[in-house]
This record gives structure tokens, C-alpha cells and sequence, in this order.
């Protein structure tokens, strides 16, 4: 299965805090997943990367195999926009 969105070994650090840590996770076109664990995980902070609010430290994050090269206000819209684009067709 070819991976809508995927990050592979991403790192986000906040100064001396390391909040995401050589995380990887794939995502299949409609699929559905969910990302649990205890408060102060980094849920949110992987949420925000995927979503190209957050620019990793380190790692790599990829959509429909493209790599992202981090215009965020671009990738963001795009993450948003693509599931209403496919419903459409």
C-alpha cells in the first residue's frame, strides 16, 4: 500500500525539550487511525507537524511521496483541501 502521508524518524525540539523523538507513522489513502498516549506524549506536537504547522528538527515528512519542503501555508492548505478534493471526484 503506497502511504498518502508519512514521516519517517521526525524530531521536533523546543529548545532543550525534545517533544517528538525519531517518530515514524505511514497513513494509507482512507485510512482511518487514531494516535493515543498519556498527556505530554507529543500528540499534538506530531499532529501540528504533519499538518505543517511545525517545521521538524530533524526527519523527513512526505505527502503522496512528494517531500515537503516546508512552505507551510501551502502543504497546510493542501493536508486540509485533499480530502474534500477526493470526496468530490
Amino acid at each position: 500500500m503506497t502511504s498518502l502521508l508519512e514521516a519517517k524518524e521526525v524530531v521536533k525540539d523546543f529548545g532543550g525539550l525534545r517533544a517528538v523523538d525519531h517518530c515514524s507513522i505511514a497513513v494509507g489513502k482512507g485510512a482511518i487511525c487514531g494516535l493515543i498516549g498519556p498527556n505530554g506524549a507529543g500528540k499534538t506536537t506530531l499532529f501540528n507537524l504533519l499538518a505543517g504547522f511545525y517545521k521538524p528538527t530533524a526527519g523527513a515528512i512526505f505527502f503522496k511521496d512528494h517531500q515537503i519542503a516546508w512552505n507551510h501555508t501551502r502543504y497546510a492548505f493542501w493536508v486540509w483541501y485533499e480530502p474534500f478534493r477526493l470526496r468530490a471526484s
